[in-house]
C-alpha cells in the first residue's frame, strides 16, 4: 500500500511535527505501507535547527519529494510574477509553497497509484493544499491530521475580521471534505468539533503522540561534571504563553534559603525569548540557570538523558487541551518528571496517572515547594519520583500509535468506497 503525505517539516529540520511524522511513517512500513512525503527543501528554512544525524535514523523509511519555495532561488513563471505586481500575496514564499506543493502532489499521483493521502498541519496551509487536492482527486482518501486546535487555538495570532472569517471558512471546508480527521487527544477533538454537526464527529480518530525506542540507541547520556541536582527543560519558550517567569521566581526564593553553595542547576535547551533571559539576570540566577539556545534533536536528548529531573512546561489556561510531544520524549527517556501544567487538561491527567508531581505553571509559591521537596530527596540520596519504565507505556510506543493511525486510513478508504 502506498501513502502520499504532505508535511512542511521533515528531518533534518528539528520541529515537533518533523519528529512525530518521521516516527509514524517509519512504523507504517512495518504495517505494509510505503510513504512518499512532499516536504520543504531543508535549505529553505534557515530559522530551524538542522540535525543530519537525526535524519539518518529515518533514512530509507520513506521517500522525500522536496519543494523549493524561495522566489530568489527558483523563479515563478513570468505570468505569475506579472500578476503579483497587481495582487501581491502577503508572503510570496508561502504562496509558492502552496502552488508548488500542490503541483508535486499532482505529479506524484500521475506517476504512481496511491491508496491514501494525509496532510499534516503546522503550518495549517498544508490542509488548504489538501483541500485543493481533494477537489481535484475526490476518489483519493484524504486524512487531515490536526494535532492541535486550529481556529480555537488561544495562542494563534488573530487577524482582522476578514482574515478570521476566511480562516473559519477554511477550517469548516477541511472538516467537511476530509474523509478522516486525526487529533492527538480527545480534549482537542472536543474543542474543535464542538462547533460542527455531530455527524462529522464520526470522522474523528485519536492518535496519540508516540515515541520511537530505536532513537534511544543513538542517545548516550554523558556523565555530568558539575555536582548537584540537574534539572533540564528541552523545548522552546514563548513570551506570554509557555514561559518560565514563575519558575524563575520560585527558584530565586529557594536559592535565597541556601545562599552558599546552592546545589541546583537548571538548563534550558531551545529558543528562549529575551524577556526570560532578562528575568533570570534580574533575579541574579546566572550561576544556576543556563539558557543554551537551540540545539540538535539528538543533542537535546543526550543532555536530557543525563538529567536528574525533566521539566514539562505548559501555558497557564483555564482549560488546557494540549499534550505536547515533548512529554512523550520525556517518558521515552525514563527520567523523573515535574510537570508545570494547569490542573485541567491532558498533560495533568497523564502525569498524575503515572505518579509524577504537577504544579500550576503560574504559581511561584507552589513551584518553590516542589523544588524544595525535590532538593530534600536529592540530599537524602533518593529520587522523589522514579521513572515509569517504557514497558508500562506501550500505548505511547509509535508501533502502537501507528495502528491507530492505520485505522484512520482504513476508515477514510471505506468512506470513499461507499460514495462510489
Amino acid at each position: 500500500m502506498k501513502l502520499l503525505a504532505l508535511s512542511w517539516a521533515m528531518p533534518p529540520l528539528v520541529y515537533p511535527r518533523a519528529i512525530q511524522v518521521s516516527r509514524l511513517l517509519k512504523a507504517l512500513v512495518m504495517l505494509g505501507w510505503d510513504s512518499t512525503v512532499v516536504t520543504l527543501l531543508p535549505a529553505a528554512d534557515r530559522q530551524a535547527v538542522h540535525d543530519d544525524d537525526f535524519a539518518q535514523i529515518y533514512a530509507g523509511c520513506y521517500q522525500l519529494a522536496p519543494v523549493e519555495p524561495r522566489e530568489g532561488v527558483l523563479r515563478s513563471p513570468l505570468w505569475l510574477r506579472t500578476w503579483r505586481r497587481y495582487r501581491a500575496p502577503a508572503d510570496v514564499d508561502s504562496a509558492n509553497w502552496q502552488r508548488r506543493a500542490l503541483a508535486h502532489l499532482l505529479q506524484e499521483l500521475q506517476r504512481t497509484r496511491y491508496d491514501a493521502c494525509v496532510t499534516f498541519a503546522q503550518p495549517w496551509v498544508d490542509h488548504a493544499i489538501g483541500l485543493q487536492l481533494k477537489r481535484r482527486r475526490p476518489q483519493l482518501p484524504w486524512i487531515a491530521h490536526f494535532s492541535d486546535p486550529w481556529v480555537d487555538n488561544l495562542y494563534r495570532p488573530i487577524g482582522d475580521a476578514r482574515q478570521e472569517r476566511a480562516t473559519g471558512e477554511l477550517e469548516r471546508a477541511v472538516v467537511a471534505a476530509a474523509d478522516a480527521l486525526v487529533f492527538v487527544n480527545t480534549e482537542t477533538a472536543d474543542l474543535v468539533m464542538g462547533k460542527y454537526p455531530a455527524a462529522l464527529r464520526d470522522k474523528v480518530h485519536i492518535v496519540a503522540h508516540g515515541f520511537d525506542v530505536d532513537v534511544c540507541a543513538h542517545v548516550h547520556a554523558r556523565p555530568v561534571a558539575a555536582p548537584g541536582l540537574r534539572i533540564v527543560y528541552a523545548g522552546n519558550l514563548y513570551p506570554g504563553k509557555r514561559e518560565p517567569s514563575a519558575l524563575l521566581q520560585a527558584l530565586a526564593t529557594v536559592r535565597a534559603e541556601t545562599p552558599d553553595d546552592f546545589p541546583l542547576r537548571l538548563d534550558f535547551l531551545g529558543f528562549a525569548p529575551p524577556e526570560s533571559v532578562a528575568r533570570m539576570q534580574a533575579l541574579e540566577l546566572a550561576d544556576c540557570v543556563h539558557f543554551h539556545g537551540q540545539v540538535g534533536y539528538l543533542d537535546s536528548l543526550t543532555v536530557a538523558a543525563a538529567a536528574d529531573l525533566l521539566l514539562v512546561i505548559d501555558a497557564p489556561a483555564e482549560r488546557n487541551v494540549f499534550l505536547p510531544s515533548k512529554v512523550v520524549d520525556c517518558l521515552m527517556l525514563e527520567r523523573p518528571i515535574l510537570g508545570l501544567t494547569p490542573a485541567n487538561g491532558p498533560t495533568f491527567d497523564l502525569l498524575t496517572a503515572l505518579g509524577y508531581p504537577t504544579v500550576a505553571p503560574d504559581l511561584p509559591d507552589a513551584i518553590a515547594q516542589a523544588l524544595r521537596a525535590t532538593l530534600a530527596d536529592w540530599r537524602a540520596g533518593r529520587v522523589s519520583v522514579h521513572a515509569v519504565p517504557r514497558t508500562g507505556l506501550a500505548r505511547f510506543d509509535v508501533k502502537h500509535t501507528a495502528q491507530d493511525f492505520l485505522r484512520a486510513i482504513v476508515y477514510a478508504q471505506q468512506r470513499v468506497a461507499q460514495r462510489r
